[in-house]
């Protein structure tokens, strides 16, 4: 049941602001500037970088979309499809609490609670349903803080967002006109997508049942009917449309003619026969991670297979070694390619055997996340953090497709990265062995980068594979999914690949 507001809160139609929108569970916080204009039906955003330098534009107006992106050591404009996004909420959904005390101040505050449930037992269920709540703070007549909350039943999934107004004008100066440097812009054909646009359409809409939420209910609800090893359920993907997850699976095609060279190992029958075996219990698996809004999947595969296979030889030489982790944020900013064959383009997508081949061809050594933070925007390049040189990369290699034994072996000495197929049951998966045959095992399928760290075997289902994702660890089983190993669901064996590792 929805609240009702009461009152008839202000408009912020017309203004320009400096704003910090912070994903506190991603562990992600962005400066941007906004001039947006109803009135013209234009907005153009700004993305600042640690050095307040701007990284990333986006304008909108009737006529035009230009997207303004870096490019490891320079700028480049695009045409490209985007819509405005809303900075401030609608009041008019609000009801005017009493005054509250925000940072010593008295401020206005402004509030909205409600819950999504479905509509009947036959398109719903309970799990289906989630609370929300979203508080709106304004001083003086400027806005302050905006807060979202958003909870799922048995808290299966939260969410909270925060944007701070650090400076706020009822004005718009900006007329709109895009930068000399998009006169003879190319159009981009992938999805431009960025934190904000991703995220505050979708808690902007928390006061009414969208589109894009009933659909995925609907799935939920119907795959949850039918008898499988694996359960499905809401969580923070639930207000995605179509486009949306697609652009979470960027980890685009690799060329026809291979990349790196396959290698075959020798079969230890004792090892791939083993019962049950997990990189998380041996030691050398970091925490898992979030990509965020940004389509760096493929850069999170790599830093995985090299930070884990890194871990594992220092733990090898010293049982109370700390675990590094490395940075994606510098593959983000420093690796691209634009030939004819290949494309790594930040968050824009890339290739996973590419990366890793750049580590054991070009780039000796690895940079460490406390040192490049991730931002989940393309950013400039800063080679000189790449100073952690104790090991190197001897070769980056392919595992030959579709050997379930040959996967095992190359598992045997670290994680392996490998590309995988993401359909509807894929996202919304919850826990249990995942079978689903839908999920294409196809070379051209493959879209989404993550790591292989273990294998272990059911009774009833058989074996299985242990895949850590890129998705936040209250995404699946705690950031993981099981993956039955028989009929190559996903295609999990289709392109894996791996480095070797040894100390300098």
């Amino acid at each position: 049941m929805m609240v009702q507001a009461i009152i008839c809160g202000p408009v912020f139609s017309e203004f320009t602001a400096l704003v910090s929108f912070s994903v506190p569970f991603s562990n992600i916080t962005q400066l941007f500037h906004v001039s947006n204009s109803d009135s013209k039906n234009s907005q153009r955003i700004d993305y600042f970088n640690s050095n307040n330098q701007i990284i990333d534009s986006h304008l909108s107006t009737p006529h035009s979309s230009f997207y303004i992106r870096t490019e490891i050591d320079h700028q480049k404009c695009y045409t490209a499809f985007q819509s405005t996004t809303s900075i401030v909420p609608n009041l008019n959904l609000f009801d005017l609490m009493n005054n509250s005390i925000l940072n010593g101040q008295i401020v206005q505050h402004y509030r909205m609670v409600g819950i999504y449930e479905p509509e009947n037992e036959v398109n719903g269920s309970f799990l289906a349903a989630q609370t929300f709540q979203q508080d709106f703070y304004i001083q003086n007549g400027v806005p302050i803080k905006w807060e979202i909350w958003g909870r799922s039943n048995f808290n299966s999934d939260q969410s909270y967002y925060v944007l701070d107004y650090i400076q706020f004008q009822e004005e718009v100066k900006d007329q709109f006109e895009p930068d000399m440097m998009c006169q003879n812009a190319k159009y981009l054909s992938s999805h431009v997508n960025h934190i904000l646009s991703t995220f505050i359409p979708k808690i902007n809409n928390l006061n009414a049942k969208s589109t894009s939420y009933m659909n995925n209910i609907n799935k939920i609800t119907n795959l949850n009917k039918v008898n499988k090893s694996y359960t499905v359920s809401i969580n923070k993907f639930i207000e995605y449309s179509e486009i949306d997850l697609k652009f979470l699976n960027k980890r685009l095609h690799r060329r026809s003619e291979p990349i790196i060279p396959v290698k075959v190992l020798s079969i230890d029958e004792k090892f791939v026969n083993q019962k049950h075996f997990d990189w998380r219990i041996r030691g050398g698996i970091g925490n898992v991670k979030d990509q965020a809004a940004c389509g760096s999947c493929w850069t999170f595969s790599t830093t995985g297979v090299l930070e884990s296979r890194v871990n594992i030889k220092r733990l090898q030489e010293n049982k109370n070694s700390e675990l590094l982790v490395f940075a994606e944020q510098a593959i983000i900013d420093c690796f691209w390619s634009q030939t004819e064959h290949d494309h790594s383009s930040g968050c824009e997508g890339g290739t996973i055997e590419q990366a890793l081949n750049w580590f054991a061809t070009e780039q000796p050594g690895f940079a460490l996340q406390h040192q490049y933070p991730y931002l989940g925007l393309n950013d400039y390049c800063k080679s000189n953090l790449f100073n952690y040189n104790k090991y190197k990369t001897t070769g980056a290699f392919s595992v030959p497709s579709n050997d379930i034994n040959q996967l095992k072996m190359a598992l045997k000495d670290g994680p392996v990265a490998i590309a995988v197929t993401v359909i509807d049951s894929f996202v919304f998966y919850s826990g249990g062995i995942y079978d689903d045959v839908n999920c294409s095992g196809d070379k051209d399928k493959l879209g989404h980068g993550v790591i292989l760290i273990g294998c272990g075997t059911d009774d009833q289902v058989g074996e299985y594979w242990v895949v850590r994702n890129c998705w936040s660890n209250v995404w699946g089983m705690d950031g993981y999914i099981y993956i039955k190993i028989a009929g190559n669901i996903c295609g999990v064996a289709t392109e894996p690949c791996y480095v070797d590792i040894e100390a300098v």
